[in-house]
């Protein structure tokens, strides 16, 4: 895959342009340098070639930062370790926790709350802000509060199917859970 630097572009952009001010101010005369500083004489020309140094500066930074990224990135999928927004948590109302649970662990939640008191709850997120909330009875709510998606509400949904429902939310597929006939909840 060839990535594009733009940031090592404009670095180069940059440093064409000193060199191209710098070979054409020693090439002045010195009757023509010393007119030039008298209608300059706030300095700006000086200020000029600081500001675009400057700016080569940040285009060398953020190549810098993009082949960091990049390494980091490279380093974490050899290593297995999954980023911020592939990392989902089955958790209950009543504060048990699971991460990156299995699909057994989400069946054994969804068998789980019909046998639970009433009022307990248990919802599987991902870092991507998606939820998928499940109670008592097999009703499931869908929401993206970051996103400002939802909340919309299956009624009557069975173990196996809460338990679906949340693998499909851990792998993403989110067109796939919003083909189900959801029913907007009013807040």
């Amino acid at each position: 895959m060839k990535t594009k630097h733009i940031g090592l572009s404009i670095f180069f952009f940059c440093v064409l342009l000193l060199i191209k001010a710098e070979r054409y101010a020693s090439e002045m005369s010195d009757k023509d340098r010393s007119q030039l500083e008298e209608r300059d004489w706030m300095g700006l020309l000086h200020g000029a070639r600081f500001y675009v140094a400057g700016v080569g500066l940040l285009g060398l930074g953020m190549f810098a930062e993009d082949a960091i990224a990049a390494r980091v990135k490279a380093k974490r999928q050899s290593k297995g370790v999954k980023s911020r927004s592939e990392v989902g948590f089955l958790e209950w109302s009543d504060g048990t926790l699971i991460e990156n649970p299995s699909d057994i662990q989400f069946q054994e939640a969804a068998l789980a709350l019909s046998s639970r008191a009433e009022g307990l709850e248990c919802w599987f997120a991902m870092g991507s802000g998606w939820t998928i909330r499940a109670s008592k009875g097999g009703v499931a709510v869908l929401q993206n509060v970051s996103a400002g998606f939802g909340p919309w509400q299956l009624d009557g949904q069975r173990p196996d199917q809460i338990s679906r429902l949340w693998q499909l939310l851990r792998a993403g597929r989110i067109a796939e859970i919003r083909d189900q006939p959801w029913k907007v909840v009013a807040e």
